[in-house]
């Protein structure tokens, strides 16, 4: 099952796109309304694999869709997004948003080959979401071996705390200080250990 979030000012037709999404084996979420933080916690913990968005969000947003969008390629780096609008034209002139990203809401709404291949992005979508962060998972666990044995390059270094930060955002990995990941920091804190145990042992 995939799981999609979806964020619309305008509930009518939700219960209709969960159904027809469900026969295609994609769970539909429908996100709770709020501020772009909670969204994005919201995704965290529901285990999103791809956000759907409406562009033109109603009064009870202070954003559209593509500053949505925006903000969650910033927060949660690869998650895919889809804006859904009437107003294709005005969301890609924006520039906050590639155009492939950008999709004619009837589409939900359409039968056939149209609908199918609608849900095929989507599917596709979450595939290499969900590829690339298990990546980042084995990326991580041979860095993180790396610096526990010592045998960590400075690039490698970098590259451990680029990909923390990623898992990190998922909820992936625990939430340590990036600093305790750097070698510098960690050389300080084995010299204070090694004092303390000297202390101690007198």
């Amino acid at each position: 099952m995939y799981i999609v979030g979806y964020l619309d000012d305008e509930n009518d037709m939700t219960a209709d796109y969960k159904k027809r999404l469900f026969r295609r084996d994609i769970e539909l979420k429908i996100a709770p309304k709020g501020n772009m933080e909670s969204i994005k916690k919201w995704i965290v913990t529901e285990r999103i694999e791809c956000m759907m968005i409406d562009y033109q969000l109603g009064g009870q947003y202070d954003f559209v869709g593509t500053e949505l969008f925006s903000y969650l390629n910033d927060v949660l780096p690869g998650l895919p997004c889809i804006i859904l609008t009437s107003y294709t034209d005005s969301s890609i002139h924006e520039n906050r948003v590639v155009s492939n990203c950008i999709f004619d809401r009837s589409k939900m709404d359409r039968t056939g080959e149209e609908f199918e291949q609608f849900c095929e992005v989507i599917k596709q979508s979450t595939e290499v979401f969900k590829y690339n962060l298990n990546k980042y998972k084995q990326k991580y666990e041979l860095l993180y071996k790396r610096k526990t044995d010592g045998s960590i390059s400075p690039e490698e270094e970098e590259e451990l705390l680029t990909v923390y930060k990623i898992l990190r955002s998922y909820g992936e990995v625990d939430d340590i200080s990036s600093q305790l990941l750097t070698t510098k920091v960690s050389d300080t804190l084995d010299n204070v250990l090694h004092k303390l145990d000297d202390l101690l042992a007198k």
